[in-house]
């Protein structure tokens, strides 16, 4: 019987560690929240009798440093409380590893989905700048747009009419079924 008691005493003493490394860790969490919020009210009381916000209209500037500052030290606040709160549990390094990993994966995804769209539009804009038939000055008539074509670019070609100015992708207009539909094109 001594020995099944000195097995609970061991369980309850390895949980208890863990449950009060958890504890701390949410006081940190509530705390450093409090005081980003109390920050947060008390800045904005004193940027606004400062009259902060009409020292920057008189030099022309749509900044409202009374609402934005405040905001900003709060989120600085919550920060470094989230960044205490983590390395008290010791599992700071690893989820600060695991964001930079997140970024750099959205980065990388990014920048693919960029050069997806990049390179078709580049091939296409030789193509349009090689053909005899399309060049600046032309007129294009579709059902969506009318115009002079202005300018050939690597990625997109301008076209002007009387009323409005397009931004056409290079890609679809090498495309059978154009997004600006079937179009003609005329020296005039």
């Amino acid at each position: 019987m001594n020995g099944e008691n000195l097995t609970e005493l061991n369980l309850l003493g390895g949980i208890s560690p863990l449950l009060t490394d958890i504890g701390i860790a949410i006081i940190i969490l509530l705390l450093g929240f409090i005081i980003g919020k109390v920050t947060r009210i008390l800045l904005e009381k004193i940027l606004l009798e400062l009259q902060v916000d009409k020292g920057l209209k008189a030099i022309k500037r749509n900044i409202s440093l009374r609402k934005s500052l405040p905001i900003l030290m709060s989120i600085i606040i919550y920060s470094i409380a989230v960044m205490l709160a983590l390395n008290h549990l010791g599992i700071l390094e690893a989820v600060l590893k695991a964001i930079l990993a997140l970024v750099l994966l959205i980065l990388a995804g990014s920048i693919i989905l960029w050069l997806s769209h990049l390179l078709p539009n580049v091939v296409a804009g030789f193509k349009l700048r090689s053909k005899k038939d399309f060049t600046e000055g032309m007129i294009i008539k579709s059902k969506v747009v009318r115009g002079r074509i202005k300018k050939i670019g690597f990625l997109k070609t301008r076209i002007e009419s009387e009323e409005d100015t397009y931004l056409v992708p290079n890609y679809s207009l090498t495309k059978k079924k154009s997004p600006i539909g079937k179009y003609e094109v005329a020296k005039k």
